[in-house]
């Protein structure tokens, strides 16, 4: 075998003497060929080179190396091209240096916080570019711009690569609203069964138990007696029983995936949208979770190893439950203060591979609303300058 062998070319007047000189000093020569009167080639082991290049400056004989293998061929490739490769290995150590760095501050504001002002805060506190990733406590730095500015009602920091990106939601200032004093009734914003009315001003026209629709009227804006009555802005609240329904139909998995434990990390770094692994070991699980992690300079592909388990009668009753709640998570997360649970009732019926589900929420609400008009009838004693549900004066 010629692994690590090297080849060598020797010119001189007398080749021959020169090989049994080399003979003589016990180094050995493998494939001796005779190419010219005063050329000969043969192979080396690389160790005996410099013993023959002493020799042959020593007897005035050229040596040229023609071919080379194993560690002698990548050394001298590499010591040729050393540069290069210490370049390479300067330029990942020192990107992967600057990594950990932020290098960019990135902010997002809305209309009256300026991301002049934020910027100009970040500096106060030490966070401007070029400050190393691990000083950065981003709770912390959340909780201080909120605290420092009052028309900030919600901060957003997040670490993406070397940018630290900040977005902010701003205090929106409720409009200024003008009381209007105009006669009008009270009606149902919404259908309910009326438990309670109170009123400061008006005629109340419905009483418990009553099922109302929407846009009913409930309270009217017509105050006094028989013989003398007279519009007023109907005032009060309107306590009644409401109803909220939340219907989906969820499809059970026969089977589920379970991580077994076992794992593998694979890295690289991305340049011009390539690849380049710096750790690629083979996938060898049959069923696996793929999860990539591209927050770093030194990316991660993690694959997790799963099993496939039959669906159990115990896991039903898990996605069950949970959907449950988050149909009713999905129907009083809009309720205010004023709005009382009075009963739950949760339903769930197998249809097929599916399930249907149904949330069902009794609630005691206020539902009036003021209707700018007067809703009225033609009667006696009432003003003939009133108007009709289509707006008509009545004559």
């Amino acid at each position: 075998m010629n692994r690590g062998k090297i080849k060598v070319e020797i010119t001189t007047i007398m080749p021959e003497r020169f090989v049994n000189i080399l003979c003589n000093e016990g180094i050995v020569l493998e494939e001796i060929k005779k190419i010219s009167i005063v050329n000969y080639t043969f192979k080396i082991s690389p160790n005996e080179l410099s013993r023959i290049n002493e020799l042959a400056e020593e007897h005035k004989v050229r040596v040229r190396i023609l071919d080379s293998a194993g560690m002698y061929k990548f050394k001298n490739k590499f010591f040729k091209r050393k540069a290069f490769f210490i370049g390479m290995a300067l330029f990942i150590v020192l990107i992967y240096y600057l990594s950990n760095y932020i290098w960019v501050i990135n902010i997002k504001t809305e209309n009256y916080v300026s991301p002049y002002e934020i910027r100009t805060y970040l500096k106060t506190l030490g966070i401007k570019p070029g400050i190393k990733k691990e000083k950065l406590d981003i709770f912390k730095l959340e909780n201080n711009i909120q605290e420092e500015n009052n028309n900030v009602v919600w901060v957003r920091a997040r670490i993406q690569g070397t940018k630290l990106g900040i977005e902010i939601s701003e205090r929106q200032n409720p409009p200024k609203i003008e009381e209007d004093n105009s006669p009008c009734d009270l009606v149902a914003k919404k259908d309910g069964i009326i438990e309670r009315v109170y009123t400061k001003s008006g005629t109340a026209i419905v009483e418990e138990g009553q099922i109302v629709k929407k846009g009913d009227v409930l309270v009217r804006g017509i105050q006094g007696k028989e013989e003398s009555t007279y519009e007023v802005k109907a005032q009060g609240d309107v306590i009644a029983k409401t109803f909220y329904e939340n219907i989906k139909k969820v499809k059970i998995p026969k089977v589920k995936r379970i991580r077994t434990g076992r794992m593998l990390i694979n890295r690289y770094i991305t340049v011009k949208n390539k690849k380049i692994y710096l750790k690629n070991d083979l996938n060898k699980f049959k069923k696996y979770d793929k999860i990539e992690d591209n927050n770093s300079f030194v990316k991660k592909e993690i694959y997790y190893e799963v099993k496939e388990q039959p669906f159990t009668k115990d896991d039903e009753k898990k996605i069950i439950k949970e959907n449950l709640l988050k149909m009713y998570s999905d129907i009083t997360i809009n309720f205010n203060n004023n709005i009382k649970i009075i009963k739950k009732i949760e339903d769930s019926r197998k249809e097929g591979e599916n399930c249907k589900l149904k949330v069902l929420i009794i609630v005691e609400e206020e539902i009036s609303e003021a209707k700018g008009n007067l809703i009225v009838k033609n009667e006696e004693g009432i003003d003939g300058n009133q108007k009709n549900e289509n707006g008509e004066g009545q004559n």
